[in-house]
């Protein structure tokens, strides 16, 4: 038996629906269920995520502690990232992060390209260096929130936790920074904005 033109018009109709429904769903969920993408800091709303939350100077700037004495010296130490000896180059954000996410796995990349993988189980890796302490390796995600924490000896720790907001156009990175020579962690929160794909 023929279809009539009003039933072709009402399948069709259906079809492309359920279709349109599928995709959306499915961006929905990569948009809002993963980290990937590419992702470009924001100074500005950087700026503006410090200004909402209250200032703690000896968190956000640090005690210098004298190595020396073995003792706090409760001398406050400038805005610079020099007290952080080599983990400076950690507190300075990335201009661009592109982030690949599996099921088990996150691959964060630099704007040059290099990346660093991390196991999404929590697993401890230990990465050798010339010269220095292994740096030990942990990353989990839990929650919809990715912690990576990277142990550097003696030198100290860097921890960051990275958490989706504004419906995945936007990535809040908080950033904590452990060294002997500050009394307190350094803390930071950087904002970045999702790159549409072209």
């Amino acid at each position: 038996m023929p279809l009539s033109p009003r039933s072709v018009l009402r399948a069709g109709l259906l079809t492309l629906t359920l279709t349109l429904g599928a995709g959306v769903a499915s961006f929905a969920q990569t948009k809002d269920g993963t980290l990937g993408g590419t992702w470009k800091y924001s100074a500005e709303k950087s700026a503006a995520e410090r200004e909402g939350k209250p200032r703690d100077p000896t968190v956000s700037r640090g005690l210098f502690r004298d190595p020396s004495l073995g003792s706090p010296t409760g001398v406050r130490v400038s805005d610079s990232d020099a007290d952080l000896g080599p983990l400076a180059l950690y507190a300075r954000p990335l201009p661009e992060v592109v982030i690949v996410q599996t099921d088990s796995t996150v691959s964060i990349s630099d704007q040059a390209g290099q990346a660093r993988v991390y196991r999404l189980d929590g697993s401890k890796e230990s990465v050798p260096v010339i010269g220095a302490d292994p740096i030990e390796i942990t990353a989990r995600l839990r929650g919809g929130k990715l912690t990576t924490e990277r142990k550097f000896g003696k030198m100290g720790s860097i921890r960051e936790v990275y958490s989706l907001r504004d419906e995945g156009n936007e990535m809040l990175i908080e950033v904590r920074i452990t060294t002997p020579s500050l009394m307190e962690p350094k803390t930071q929160s950087r904002v970045y904005s999702l790159t549409p794909k072209s």
